[in-house]
């Protein structure tokens, strides 16, 4: 099960709940990609029961059905905006971004991708950073960091968080690519109902 949401354009109809998931400035509307109209084919959000013309939900909105492996959603990982400009500017290619399947993961501070999708990307380490899991114990494990670009995927429209910063992690082991980790979910809204078996991914 599947449903779409849309933005509504009326500014004064925007409450809290949206503006909590909603940065201006860290994300970025495609342009030629209007949003139009309400939810398609539905009148109520099957995850929070709101009416459509609610406005705590005229954020553009997924309710999809909780996989065996968690909250999956498909996004793209691209370039970083300055890594483009870069290689436009020397006439060098620009890697074409690569869609993956992540896991919404709100117990990690931060993104990981899979370190093939960044070398399908042409990526390097710009840095690292230690992070600490159940098996790293006190001492922290330095891990690789990149700075990528994610598309934020809607039938509607797309989001597009221009520069990120990502650690590499063998994901792939588990049916995933990436990881979403609050750093993004800063930006968005993400409603896990466990008794429907369906979850919300808003932005």
């Amino acid at each position: 099960m599947v449903l779409y949401g849309s933005r509504k354009r009326t500014r004064n109809l925007q409450t809290k709940t949206a503006r909590a998931g909603h940065r201006r400035g860290q994300i970025r509307l495609n342009p030629g990609r209007q949003p139009r109209g309400d939810l398609w084919n539905v009148r109520r959000c099957a995850c929070c029961g709101l009416s459509t013309s609610d406005p705590r939900i005229t954020m553009p909105h997924l309710t999809l059905q909780i996989s065996p492996g968690g909250p999956i959603v498909d996004i793209l990982v691209g370039v970083s905006h300055p890594r483009q400009q870069a290689l436009q500017r020397a006439s060098q290619p620009v890697p074409t971004a690569v869609q993956i399947r992540a896991l919404v993961d709100t117990g990690a501070s931060g993104t990981c991708v899979d370190p093939t999708v960044l070398t399908r990307l042409g990526l390097a380490p710009t840095g690292y950073m230690p992070i600490r899991t159940p098996s790293t114990g006190i001492q922290p494990h330095m891990a690789s960091q990149y700075d990528v670009s994610l598309i934020l995927l809607h039938p509607m429209l797309t989001y597009t968080i221009s520069a990120v910063p990502v650690i590499g992690s063998m994901l792939a082991i588990q049916g995933i690519q990436g990881l979403i980790g609050r750093d993004v979910l800063a930006n968005c809204l993400f409603i896990y109902d466990g008794r429907s078996g369906l979850f919300t991914w808003a932005f």
